[in-house]
Formats: C-alpha cells, sequence, structure tokens
C-alpha cells in the first residue's frame, strides 16, 4: 500500500473575498473558501483513506493511501487529481487556487517531505491559474465588474445590475452558515447589507488579527501534533471571538438571552479561520472589540497551554489592524490596507505583544500604509507625531481619551491648534506648548494626552483627531 501527501490552497483569497462591496457576495465567497477547506476538497477523495492533516482558511493537507481497488487504485488517485482543477474552476469562477501531491516512502510524514510539498504549492502559485473560457467575446457584461453576466438571475435584482458569473456563485452562498456555525450559541444575527453596520457620517471599521510568531511555532512542531494544535488554535480563536462580542455587544446580549429570541447586531465575520480573523463593525465599537478579543485569545491560548516560549510567555499574543472607512469605499482596498496595518503592528512591537495599528481613510485612493504614513504623519522626513502602535494596555487610555474628547470643556480646538504647529513646524510651538500647559492645567484630557512622557510627538493625539466623532 502506497501513501501520498495531498496540499490543496486557494491563494489571493482577499481580492477573492471582497471583489465587490456586496456584503451578500462578500459572505458568499467566504462561505465557499470555508466549504472547500472543510469539506468539499476532502470529499473529492472519499474513495480513498484518508487522515486530515490541515482544513482551515483555504489550506487543506490530506494523508491519502492508495489501495487496489479499481476505485482507489493509484490510476484513480491521478484521475482525481487531474480532474479537480477543471471541476472546482467550473464550480467557483474567478477562485484562483493550486494543489500538490508527494509520495511518502513509509507512513510517516516526514519534515522534509511537507517541507517539499509546501515548497512545490507555493512554486504553483506563479503559474497562470487553470480558468475554462465560459464567454465569448461578444457576451453580455456585468455593468459592475465587466465579466459576463448572469441574464435572469434574480427577480429581486433590479435592471442592469445583474451580477457576473463568479459573483452569482458568490450571491448563492449569501446566507454564510457556515461563518454564522462557527458562533452558535450567541443569540445574536448578523447583516447582510453594509448600511446596517455603519453609523454616523456612513463610517465603519474592518478588523483583522492575526497571531504572532504562529508559522516559526508550527514549523518547531512534530507533524503528528499539528492536527491537533490546529483544532486548538482554531478552538481559541472561536471562543476569544465569542467573549469578545458578548462583552462588546453587552446590552444586546442580555437582552436577547431575557427575551429568549435573538437580535441583529452591526457587525458580521467575514473570515474565520485558524488563527486569523477579518470583521466588519459598527465604527463606535471597533475599538472596544479589538481591545476584548485580544484580551480573551491571550486568556484562551493560556489556559489551553499555547506558549510563546521564543518570548518567554505563557500564552499567545496577537497584532489588529483596524480600518475607518465609509460605506461606498472599495473594500478591496480595504482588505489590503487593514493586513499592512497588521504587519505593520507586527513589526513594529518584534512580534512579542498584543497590539494594534488604526487608520481612518480621507483619499479615495489607498496605497500601501507606509506611503499613506509618510504622506500623513512625515513631513521633510521630519516625524511629526508618534505613530508607533497601540499595545494592548493602551487601548483603554485611548478609549478614555476619546470619550473625553466629546466633552463640553474638551480643548478640542486646541489640541488641533498645537497640531497644526507641529505640521507647519511653526517655531512658537514651544511657547504655545507652555501656554496650554497653563490654560489646561487642571484638565483631564490634557493632562491623559501629554501625560506619557516629555516628547510631544509621542502620545496618541494623532490617533485622537483622526478618530473623533466616529470611534466613540
Amino acid at each position: 500500500m502506497t501513501t501520498y501527501l495531498y496540499g490543496f490552497s486557494v491563494y489571493h483569497i482577499q481580492e477573492y473575498i471582497f471583489q465587490t462591496n456586496a456584503l451578500k457576495e462578500i459572505v458568499g465567497a467566504s462561505d465557499i473558501v470555508e466549504g472547500l477547506s472543510e469539506i468539499e476538497i476532502i470529499d473529492c477523495f472519499s474513495d480513498f483513506k484518508t487522515s486530515t492533516i490541515l482544513n482551515a482558511a483555504g489550506n487543506v493537507r490530506l494523508q491519502i493511501e492508495v489501495g487496489s481497488n479499481e476505485n482507489n487504485n493509484l490510476a484513480a488517485l491521478k484521475e482525481v487529481y487531474k480532474n479537480l482543477p477543471k471541476q472546482i474552476s467550473l464550480k467557483y469562477p474567478g477562485l484562483k487556487f493550486v494543489q500538490g501531491i508527494s509520495e511518502l516512502e513509509n507512513e510517516d510524514i516526514l519534515p522534509a517531505t511537507y517541507d517539499t510539498l509546501d515548497a512545490n504549492i507555493a512554486a504553483k502559485r506563479n503559474m497562470g491559474p487553470y480558468f475554462n473560457a465560459i464567454a465569448p467575446m461578444g457576451a453580455e457584461r456585468s455593468k459592475r465588474t465587466g465579466a459576463m453576466r448572469v441574464p435572469d438571475f434574480d427577480s429581486t435584482v433590479k435592471e442592469g445590475v445583474y451580477p457576473d458569473i463568479s459573483n452569482a456563485t458568490k450571491y448563492k452562498r449569501r446566507t454564510g452558515k457556515r461563518l454564522s456555525n462557527k458562533l452558535k450559541g450567541l443569540p445574536f444575527t448578523y447583516p447582510l447589507e453594509i448600511k446596517k453596520i455603519t453609523q454616523i457620517d456612513s463610517y465603519f471599521a474592518m478588523i483583522h488579527v492575526d497571531a504572532n510568531g504562529l508559522g516559526d511555532l508550527v514549523k518547531a512542531l512534530p507533524l503528528d501534533k499539528l492536527t491537533s494544535f490546529s483544532k486548538t488554535i482554531a478552538g481559541c480563536t472561536i471562543s476569544a471571538l465569542q467573549q469578545a462580542l458578548k462583552i462588546t455587544f453587552e446590552k444586546e446580549y442580555n437582552c436577547a438571552i431575557k427575551e429568549k429570541t435573538t437580535i441583529e447586531i452591526p457587525f458580521r465575520p467575514i473570515i474565520i479561520g485558524g488563527d486569523d480573523i477579518t470583521v466588519l463593525i459598527k465604527a463606535e465599537k471597533a475599538l472596544q472589540f479589538t481591545e476584548e478579543y485580544l484580551k480573551a485569545f491571550e486568556s484562551f491560548t493560556k489556559k489551553k497551554g499555547l506558549k510563546d516560549e521564543k518570548n518567554n510567555l505563557e500564552y499567545l499574543t496577537a497584532c489588529a489592524g483596524v480600518t475607518f472607512i465609509k460605506e461606498k469605499f472599495p473594500l478591496h482596498y480595504t482588505a489590503n490596507l487593514v493586513e499592512d496595518l497588521c504587519k505593520y503592528a507586527k513589526d513594529h512591537t518584534g512580534r512579542k505583544e498584543s497590539a494594534l495599528q488604526i487608520h481612518r481613510v480621507r483619499s479615495t485612493f489607498v496605497e500601501d500604509y507606509e506611503t499613506l504614513l509618510a504622506q500623513e504623519a512625515i513631513q521633510n522626513n521630519t516625524v511629526l507625531f508618534d505613530v508607533a502602535p497601540i499595545k494592548l494596555n493602551d487601548i483603554g487610555k485611548l478609549r478614555k481619551q476619546l470619550y473625553l474628547l466629546e466633552a463640553n470643556d474638551a480643548p478640542t480646538n486646541d489640541l488641533r491648534q498645537y497640531a497644526s504647529f507641529v505640521i507647519e513646524g511653526n517655531p512658537q510651538l514651544q511657547k504655545f506648548k507652555a501656554h496650554l500647559d497653563r490654560k489646561h492645567a487642571k484638565n483631564e484630557l490634557y493632562q491623559e494626552v501629554f501625560s506619557t512622557t516629555e516628547n510631544p510627538k509621542k502620545n496618541l493625539l494623532f490617533e485622537l483627531l483622526n478618530l473623533r466623532k466616529i470611534a466613540n
């Protein structure tokens, strides 16, 4: 009997999920990726004896034993492997994926074999994906995406806005049951329209959270423990998410429990896979949710005995990117930016602690975060404001300052004037700062803002003025 190690990976997942701003299509795309990871790819090899090593976030790794029967011999395996790309591409147009397979010399999966398979899959990403020819040149196109549209797709769709064939497939999975099932036990329902998540001035937030140093941790694990570790980390992620929702939407939770009903909250999970989450949430709830999630993630990983031995921690940490955007802003730009923010937080904390990086989108076009930072916080190679990641213990401080900023006696205009002096390089900056120190000696907000250090650049003023009235 011969054993093979099989791998399947979806790539450019964010690009596929956030192709449009239609939340129903976004949820459907996410459900498709979840379904492929959890069930569909494994079911393709149902005639063979398989052991699942990994199945999360668009990645599947299987150990497959080839038998001697007609349905599970080597020829049958080759046939399944050959036909799978066409089968998946026809079922889910526009999805980009790769697969690979390696023969095992014995029943034990050696690290070298696993690494070889991963390298093979990574190399195939540089090759053109399989796309079935689905439309002649003269086919009618969707006005939103330019791809072939689906006529008479849904009687409720208005004339002229029919989806293309890829997004029509996503639309059919719009209920997003797989993601909702991961949050079962909570008395909440989740909207399928962005306007139900937005608030004043049409702002809402996208949040992306990723655990620190998990790649190094996985590489150090014996392969026979990889499956159990993956399930454990996924369980911690879901538990942390549930706890964060209970606390962030405490009023709604208590009301639903008391009335024995469900309540729709301004929150929509988009990706819940392994140690990653990507969610949309009402802007004023974003900071509280992120703080509670990071706390809960550390707590649950500690309870499960998951340690960050590299940094001598009894728990795992995570970093988050939080972007505040308006309803009409393209979500595929936002998805890229929020990942950049998360990476920035990781890089500038050394992946040693939980932190977040935030940004409010003001322009119509968003580049990478480093470019945005250079435009907004750096001038003539001089750092105007210290925009270092906000550590977990400081998130509460920012939330408190945003609350105080709405008080009647808040020195909002003086803080804006001070920020203008910094940006302009006004020579009267120090004199003006001394004046403000005397004027607001008893103001709680002013003392909070400038309490951390004598360095006027190292405070949360940049974030405060950017998030005023949208994040609190």
